[in-house]
């Protein structure tokens, strides 16, 4: 007879931030970057999580000790709806895809948003993401094909903020 392992998802703590952290260098691989792309680090996480404001929320999908995954989310606001949930990243470790821990932690969030009276859900997914499209196709969630994603770095915003200063 065998056992069945049970995934759980709960939310996450100081103590699993250096796990979600391996999640996202993992992330980054997947995606095709080098870890050495991402600017943040455990120890950035565990501050802008847990310290004086905390930036961001996060559930872990956990299998017998070992977190297996996390969806890392904030609260963004919306002038036509109100507060929103925005899902930043849904990762899920590449041996626990195809598990349906997706969806348990899309039916987390979603209980989430209804709790604390968000008005919708967003997130972003790659264009070349296929897998994860079709998932959020299967589950009728809108792809908006109309919106383009823009931003702004850090370095980017130093720079104009430089000649700015020396213009004037």
């Amino acid at each position: 007879m065998s056992l069945k392992k049970e995934i759980i998802i709960r939310k996450g703590e100081e103590s699993d931030v250096k796990k979600v952290f391996k999640l996202v260098e993992e992330l980054a691989i997947y995606h095709k970057h080098d870890p050495a792309y991402i600017d943040n680090s455990p120890e950035q996480m565990l501050s802008d999580g847990f310290g004086n404001k905390s930036y961001f929320n996060f559930l872990v999908a956990e299998e017998d000790g070992e977190i297996v995954g996390t969806a890392i989310y904030y609260f963004t606001y919306s002038t036509w709806k109100g507060k929103s949930l925005y899902l930043e990243d849904l990762i899920i470790t590449r041996s626990h895809r195809g598990k349906g821990i997706g969806s348990m932690f899309m039916e987390a969030l979603s209980e989430e948003v209804i709790k604390t009276g968000a008005q919708k859900m967003k997130w972003q997914v790659a264009e070349n993401n296929h897998s994860a499209i079709g998932f959020y196709e299967n589950i009728k969630a809108e792809l908006d094909p109309d919106w383009i994603n823009c931003e702004l770095s850090r370095k980017q915003i130093m720079e104009k903020s430089k000649k700015e200063l020396v213009l004037v």
